[in-house]
């Protein structure tokens, strides 16, 4: 007979069903519970050490790749000086006002003092020294803008030369973290070459997508109908899930629903990456990468060690 809920062919004096569960006769349920554990089929645990293994490499890898590139995104933006256009000049209007001013002030002391009004040379003179205040002011204005240009030039080029240095610490970084990528992939290799997995799916996404297959007990082995490899091409196929890595960064949100380790992995190693990429900035920063240097270690370490111990 079939279960009524999810389809499955069983035996026909069965109580429940070995796949969902479901209840299909009698009381017993004590006797049930015992058939139905005992018929459930169980997770190879060796593999899923092993996409264990395989997804924390990946991961640490993609991680690095990602910091690689937001360095790189960072040195673009560094050392560029800025362009400052012409210096800026004294308006008129410091001219003008205390012109004016003097003129005013200085007619009224001549209306006071000579109320006849005939000396045409004290307006003369008025006019001349109103000019020269006007002046005055004008110069000490222009001065103060001469200034803060030629300030803003001068820190402008200390801060070019203060990024052109860090541009090559951030360099001498990416050289790092080649080195540790080589590192993950010589070990990542060596896990591969045990050949549990067929080369076709020896890349993140599909490590993820299975181990999670795993991890949340919906297969139990890689091949087979009910396998990961089929389920894999399966919902590939179906749209179900993204089987390309930039097309699944690029629709992160998206994903979380049906791959939600691949989804946590990515979002983590973004704000991994973030935070190594600042490093050069503060000492926090510092520690945080010399911390996450010892997890690829450790993790690197902890790989080989499985590995020599499947060979023998």
């Amino acid at each position: 007979m079939f279960c009524s809920k999810c389809g499955t062919q069983i035996a026909d004096d069965a109580l429940f069903c070995f796949k969902c569960g479901n209840k299909t006769q009698g009381d017993n349920v004590v006797d049930v519970v015992v058939q139905d554990t005992q018929a459930l089929p169980t997770v190879n645990n060796n593999t899923k050490e092993y996409l264990t293994h395989a997804k924390t490499l990946e991961v640490n890898r993609y991680t690095l790749f990602e910091t690689i590139r937001k360095i790189e995104n960072k040195k673009q933006t560094l050392g560029l000086p800025k362009h400052f256009g012409y210096r800026k000049c004294a308006p008129k209007k410091d001219f003008i006002k205390p012109f004016i001013i003097t003129v005013v002030l200085g007619a009224i002391f001549n209306i006071i003092t000579d109320k006849d009004m005939s000396y045409f040379v004290n307006w003369l003179i008025l006019l001349c020294i109103s000019g020269v205040v006007g002046v005055a002011f004008w110069w000490i204005k222009d001065n103060k803008y001469i200034r803060e240009y030629e300030n803003q030039i001068k820190e402008d080029k200390e801060r070019v030369l203060r990024e052109k240095q860090q541009i090559v610490e951030l360099s001498k970084q990416q050289e790092e973290l080649n080195d540790q990528i080589s590192d993950i992939t010589d070990v990542l290799g060596n896990l591969y070459a045990l050949n549990v997995v067929y080369p076709k799916y020896r890349e993140m996404l599909p490590i993820i997508t299975m181990w999670e297959y795993f991890d949340s007990g919906r297969c139990t082995d890689l091949t087979g109908a009910d396998g990961a490899y089929n389920l894999y091409e399966s919902e590939s196929r179906q749209n179900i899930i993204i089987s390309n890595l930039n097309q699944a960064v690029s629709m992160l949100a998206q994903i979380r629903d049906n791959q939600y380790a691949l989804y946590e992995a990515i979002e983590e190693s973004n704000v991994i990456a973030e935070r190594l990429c600042y490093q050069n900035e503060s000492i926090k920063h510092n520690s945080e990468i010399t911390a996450y240097n010892s997890k690829i270690a450790a993790d690197n370490s902890s790989v080989s060690a499985y590995i020599d111990f499947c060979k023998f």
